[in-house]
């Protein structure tokens, strides 16, 4: 299991392939530790860190030690454990986000560079763009609609400054996604070798419990205290809460529609077409409505999944009758009929 760690941590060096290896370079650590435990997981994960560090550098290192070590490893105590698989899921992603952001935090203060001349790297400068439009005949189209130079420089500066703040959620839904994967292949092998674990529920009964509502009500009154407040940080904070919490929102809602709509039962074909129908609803003003459909949908239980949930309005909760047992019963004696 080590040898395949450092073979998956050595080609995530490699170009194109590598972000493949990344994805799935922690899997043999959760597999060896369900089959074999928590100390020789740990054991194997620091051989093979010290093999790709002495292979691949010191990035190598610091990449198998942040971000592979954590995720397989605390992955693993969770699957052997066998945990709800939701639980597991969050679990990891919130493991690989952390990793991510350690990783980059750590290069960048071995590189000894700033955030900004990060932002100016990956951001094309705007002169750039502007010889780019102006080749396709862009510019005109935009000066004859009113729009100069200036303005499209201020529009650009807005985009950029807009992505600059979102890196925050932005790195946490990289690590959901490195997450999810990291669960679907780890308990798929583990199913090939015969061992029994607990399967993550259908999309159209994910669901999140009613106490998770309160951190959308504090950020709207955030949002609304935020001028008012001598705080220049929590602008950043707020819009990172608010694009949270719509891309989640989002997500219930899609649930919520399949659950109604039962596309489980549904063929694959008409499962490819809602696919198309939810990508062409995420580009347009649609998505709004079905992120207020889950917001509602973890206030009232629309679906049923939690009715006990005790952070959900009282006139929704079911009240479990407990039901008395009854006292036994002997049977009736028959009556025996005397003739005179």
């Amino acid at each position: 299991m080590a040898a395949l760690v450092v073979i998956f941590g050595l080609m995530s060096l490699l170009p194109v392939i590598g972000s493949v290896a990344l994805l799935i370079a922690a899997v043999p650590l959760s597999v060896m530790c369900v089959r074999y435990g928590l100390k020789g997981s740990v054991l194997s994960g620091i051989t093979a860190a010290v093999l790709i560090g002495l292979l691949g550098g010191i990035t190598s290192a610091l990449t198998a030690v942040l971000r592979i070590l954590p995720l397989g490893i605390i992955a693993g105590i969770m699957l052997k454990k066998r945990k709800n698989a939701m639980l597991t899921f969050m679990v990891a992603a919130v493991t690989a986000a952390l990793g991510v952001l350690a990783t980059f935090l750590v290069n960048v203060w071995l590189m000894g560079i700033s955030l900004a001349e990060i932002s100016q790297t990956l951001f094309m400068p705007f002169e750039d763009i502007v010889s780019i439009y102006d080749s396709m005949g862009l510019i005109a189209v935009f000066e004859a609609q009113g729009m100069d130079l200036s303005a499209l420089e201020n529009i650009y500066e807005q985009m950029v400054n807009f992505f600059t703040t979102l890196l925050p959620v932005m790195v946490l839904f990289i690590g959901a996604l490195i997450g999810g994967i990291h669960c679907l292949v780890s308990i798929t092998l583990l199913k090939r070798l015969g061992i029994k674990m607990r399967k993550f529920p259908r999309f159209g009964k994910w669901y999140l419990p009613a106490w998770s509502i309160y951190g959308l009500i504090l950020a709207l009154l955030a949002l609304v205290c935020k001028d008012y407040l001598p705080y220049p940080w929590l602008d950043k904070l707020v819009l990172n809460l608010l694009f949270f919490y719509m891309i989640i929102l989002y997500i219930i809602g899609l649930a919520v529609i399949a659950h109604l709509l039962n596309i489980h039962k549904q063929s694959k074909g008409m499962k490819a077409l809602w696919v198309a129908g939810v990508i062409f609803v995420s580009l347009s003003n649609f998505s709004l409505l079905i992120a207020l459909l889950g917001a509602f949908d973890i206030l009232l239980d629309f679906r049923h999944i939690h009715p006990t949930d005790q952070y959900l309005p009282k006139f929704l909760t079911k009240k479990t009758a407990q039901v008395k047992p009854q006292a036994e019963q002997k049977p009736p004696r028959k009556k025996i009929r005397r003739d005179k």
